[in-house]
C-alpha cells in the first residue's frame, strides 16, 4: 500500500546516497526518479579523487585546504563553490550523468551533512549575504545562512545544463545549513528544492 501510495504522488523512483537503490515498482510513465545523496564531496567531487589534482576545489579554513572536518563524526567538508574550474568540472559531470542515465529528471547539487566545514575564501563570502558569524565554524562546524552560494552554484550549473537539456533539473535542500531562504539570489526556474522539514530540531523547517 505504501509502494501505491508512494508512486501516486510520483514518489516511486528514489535512490538515496548515491549507493543503494531502492525501486518502488513500475514507473508506469509517472515516477521521478531522484539521486538525493549529500554529494558536494562526495559524488560531485570526492576528496580522495580530486584533492591532490585541485585543491583548489576545496575549503580554505583558516588559510588552509581542507577536505575532511576534524570534528566528529569527521565527514567531509564542503567544496569551494566559487572555483571556476569546479563549475566547469561540475557542469560536465551533470551532462555526463544524464547522458548516462536519460530517464533521471535531476541532479543533486546538495552539501554535505555537519558538522562540516565551508570555504572562508574571499571568492566564496562574495557569495554571501552580509553579517554571517563565522566565530564558530573552524572550532564547532557552525554557521549558517550558506544558502545563497549554493543556489549560486546551482543556478550557473542549471543554466549550463539547460542548454543541452531543458528538461532536467538541479536538485538542492532547505537543509541544516541551507534551511534559510537564499537572500542574494532568486532560483533558476530549473533548480528543484527539497525541504527537509525536521531539520535543526524536529521543527525548524521551511514548514516546522
Amino acid at each position: 500500500e505504501y509502494f501505491d501510495w508512494a508512486m501516486r504522488n510520483r514518489l516511486n523512483g528514489f535512490f538515496f546516497a548515491g549507493i543503494r537503490a531502492y525501486n518502488f515498482g513500475a514507473h508506469r510513465g509517472y515516477g521521478w526518479p531522484l539521486l538525493g545523496n549529500h554529494s558536494y564531496n562526495d559524488s560531485v567531487a570526492p576528496h580522495t579523487k580530486y584533492f591532490d589534482d585541485h585543491p583548489e576545489w576545496y575549503p580554505l579554513v583558516e588559510g588552509e585546504r581542507k577536505p575532511m572536518c576534524h570534528l566528529p563524526p569527521y565527514f567531509p567538508n564542503q567544496l569551494c563553490v566559487s572555483s571556476k574550474g569546479l563549475r566547469d568540472y561540475t557542469v560536465q559531470l551533470i551532462l555526463d550523468y544524464f547522458e548516462r542515465n536519460p530517464q533521471d529528471r535531476s541532479f543533486p547539487l546538495i552539501p554535505m551533512d555537519g558538522p562540516s566545514l565551508w570555504c572562508e575564501c574571499d571568492d566564496c563570502k562574495a557569495l554571501d549575504p552580509p553579517g554571517i558569524d563565522w566565530s564558530n565554524h573552524a572550532s564547532k562546524g557552525s554557521v549558517e545562512r550558506m544558502t545563497d552560494r549554493a543556489v549560486n552554484y546551482a543556478n550557473e550549473d542549471a543554466r549550463r545544463v539547460a542548454e543541452v537539456h531543458p528538461d532536467k533539473r538541479i536538485l538542492v535542500q532547505a537543509y541544516s545549513y541551507t534551511l534559510e531562504p537564499p537572500e542574494k539570489n532568486m532560483l533558476h526556474e530549473n533548480v528543484l528544492v527539497q525541504y527537509a522539514n525536521l531539520s535543526g530540531g524536529r521543527g525548524r523547517g521551511p514548514l516546522g
